[in-house]
């Protein structure tokens, strides 16, 4: 078990390919190394069908996920605030609300929490503003890891989580 899991969300190119532009960037820039071996892994999601196994066995997932909302500086919503949006946001058939939705009423303790980090539109119009605005969103993003994980050797012995698409996780 992972306690916390960061996922990228979107494509591996064009214009949704903000969520995965920002884990890469955590990932080189050595974001997950900064926790205990085994608390914290990056995986990339390409859709509302992998989330569900990607959210499996960790206590809190950070998603990151371009918004249609303006400005340059990401930031940091709690689930509440998507479960509370009346909109369908997505162009999937089932999207990010609908699925987390799903995880929770299926899951048998409810499922992890979740935090969704937004990339509005004015820092993914290339990959280059999103690199830069992850780079000036890492000081906040350590800060909600740090603050939701349990006690010092809570997780002592665990393995980290190494999903069936490995070619995906970016550890």
């Amino acid at each position: 078990m992972t306690a916390v899991r960061i996922i990228g969300l979107g494509s591996p190119q064009g214009a949704d390919r903000a969520g995965w532009i920002a884990v890469e960037t955590l990932r080189d820039a050595g974001f997950h190394r900064r926790f205990p071996a085994g608390t914290l892994s990056l995986a990339l999601c390409a859709g509302p069908h992998e989330l569900p196994a990607l959210l499996e066995g960790c206590r809190l997932a950070i998603l990151f996920d371009a918004l249609r909302s303006p400005g340059d500086r990401i930031r940091l919503f709690d689930e509440s605030a998507l479960a509370a949006s009346a909109l369908h946001c997505s162009v999937h058939a089932l999207g990010l609300k609908e699925t987390l939705e799903l995880v929770h009423t299926l899951a048998p303790d409810g499922g992890p929490r979740v935090l969704l980090a937004g990339i509005p539109a004015g820092a993914t119009a290339t990959p280059d503003l999103t690199r830069r605005a992850v780079a000036g969103f890492c000081p906040l993003l350590a800060e909600a890891v740090h603050s939701r994980l349990p006690p010092a050797g809570a997780f002592a012995g665990e393995a980290l989580f190494n999903h069936e698409g490995a070619r995906r996780g970016l550890d």
